[in-house]
């Protein structure tokens, strides 16, 4: 039977590509390479290692064997069954470095690579010499949008080692990688004499710290896994206050309500109650729920957790528990629960209501839950105290507020002197979208702008033709005809026409 190694070495070329930001472990800090998510990135001159399998001669065995360096055993490790490549490595590099103590971590926390480029605090210079070599393969990282480009091409690191400075003091630290069973394992070794012990333990303890504090991300549960969204978080950043339509006294006791919670903590406990509550928005769809949520989680400066779903591979209990485990360690937070009705089912419905109200402590935990439709939730959910305190119905807008909205579209339209959108409009397309949801609403001011701009006109050609169709006689002009055909062609696929 023949035995296979890894053997041939190159020299990398440097690129220009930039360090990936994805998430959980951020890039080296360094511009001058791409980086997988997984993996610090090599620096020019770097040697690397290509896992090209060749068949091993008894020349090739021989000098293997002679070899003990770290690397040399990372490689041996992989072309031989694995017992615990943990300790493999840890006896190599204690053998390498017979003089010095050795501390391990494996926790998934220690993003030491994401810290050192985005604080600076610390920083890591990767050996260039032939006997420690970079093990690395390419990677295709693919574009999270197509108008992007197609991705990059990015170096994944197995096995590396870095001298490690902080505050003037350098340490030896490897860095390696491997799967075991479903999972893969991300491993720091840290060099150091005897007082230095309780340096390396401050700088995992912050490099922990560091990568579990959220930097401008949202933390969405899906399919029982954690992970940090930079993108939900710009989305959340172009919601404001002036963009939600709803009845002033509601919009003002809903924001009261939220900001007064997290603002009183010393009351909670002066009372002696859980220092815990929980909202939910509800009524049909398309009235200003997501916006409001959206508006509430920049308004406030605590983290906000975002659940997808409670369902993954070891059952919705779990997905539950892994819900409230992380809001209890981010606390005071915001835990959303959008479409509760689809979230909640007669399967998890005991595990949510233990965490939600059970004798596991929730202080600080702010739980604000969305639905469509609140008769198909379970009464012990919505009508016991304690569990959601308060709810905020969003109905189909009346004529004032479908006004207001108006108003809103009349004041974006404002430095647009081709659009003819006078007060007389704001009434009667108020009164032309009776039972319009706002979603219906944004529909037709959205459509009609899109086929004006087709047209290329612009709101209209002569004076006449852009007359508002006020009470003073003057024909409708181009935007209110468009508009006016786009609410009767909603309304028919309402159903209503």
């Amino acid at each position: 039977m023949h035995r296979f190694f890894f053997s041939r070495e190159q020299q990398l070329a440097p690129t220009t590509a930039e360090p990936s930001s994805s998430l959980p472990c951020a890039s080296l800090p360094s511009t001058s390479y791409s980086v997988s998510s997984d993996s610090p990135p090599p620096l020019a001159g770097s040697y690397m290692h290509d896992y090209l399998l060749v068949e091993e001669s008894k020349s090739d065995k021989h000098h293997r064997d002679k070899s003990g360096s770290p690397a040399n055993s990372y490689t041996r490790q992989f072309s031989a069954q694995t017992v615990s490549t943990d300790l493999v490595l840890r006896a190599a590099i204690e053998a390498q470095h017979p003089h010095q103590k050795l501390t391990v971590c494996r926790d998934y926390s220690c993003d030491i690579f994401g810290y050192a480029s985005s604080t600076g605090k610390i920083t890591l210079t990767p050996s260039i010499s032939k006997s420690d070599p970079i093990l690395s393969k390419l990677t295709f990282q693919p574009s999270s949008r197509r108008a992007n480009g197609p991705g990059s091409i990015e170096h994944s690191i197995d096995f590396a080692k870095f001298m490690l400075c902080k505050d003037g003091k350098e340490y030896v630290y490897y860095f390696a990688t491997w799967p075991e069973g479903y999972t893969v394992v991300r491993a720091h070794y840290f060099l150091h004499s005897e007082k230095e012990k309780m340096d390396i333990e401050d700088i995992v303890l912050q490099v922990c710290a560091y990568t579990m504090e959220l930097h401008q991300e949202i933390l969405v549960l899906n399919n029982g896994v954690w992970s940090k969204d930079h993108a939900l978080w710009k989305s959340v950043q172009k919601a404001d206050w002036k963009d939600v339509i709803l009845d002033e006294a509601m919009k003002h006791r809903l924001r009261s309500d939220v900001e007064n919670f997290f603002n009183s903590r010393d009351v909670y406990k002066h009372l002696g109650v859980p220092w815990k509550r929980g909202i939910i928005f509800y009524g049909p769809p398309g009235n200003g729920k997501t916006i409001s949520v959206k508006a509430l989680m920049k308004s406030i400066s605590y983290p906000s957790l975002y659940v997808k779903s409670f369902r993954t591979y070891m059952g919705d209990e779990y997905g539950v528990a892994a819900a409230f485990d992380k809001a209890r360690a981010f606390a005071p937070c915001l835990l959303i629960l959008e479409d509760l009705d689809s979230l909640i089912n007669p399967m998890n419905r005991s595990f949510f209501l233990n965490e939600l109200d059970g004798i596991a402590e929730n202080d600080g935990i702010l739980v604000l839950g969305t639905t469509n439709h609140l008769e198909m939730l379970d009464p012990g959910i919505v009508n016991r105290p304690s569990r959601f305190d308060r709810k905020y119905v969003f109905p189909m807008p009346n004529v004032e507020e479908r006004k207001m909205y108006c108003n809103y579209w009349q004041a974006k339209l404002k430095g647009n002197d081709k659009i003819e959108f006078g007060d007389g409009l704001v009434e009667r397309i108020a009164e032309w979208t009776s039972d319009f949801s706002f979603a219906y609403l944004k529909e037709a001011f959205v459509s009609t702008l899109l086929i004006i701009a087709a047209m290329g006109r612009g709101g209209g050609g002569g004076d006449g033709d852009r007359g508002d169709g006020d009470e003073d006689g003057d024909k409708p002009g181009l935007f209110e005809r468009i508009i006016k055909e786009q609410i009767d062609s909603l309304r028919r696929e309402m159903g209503n026409g």
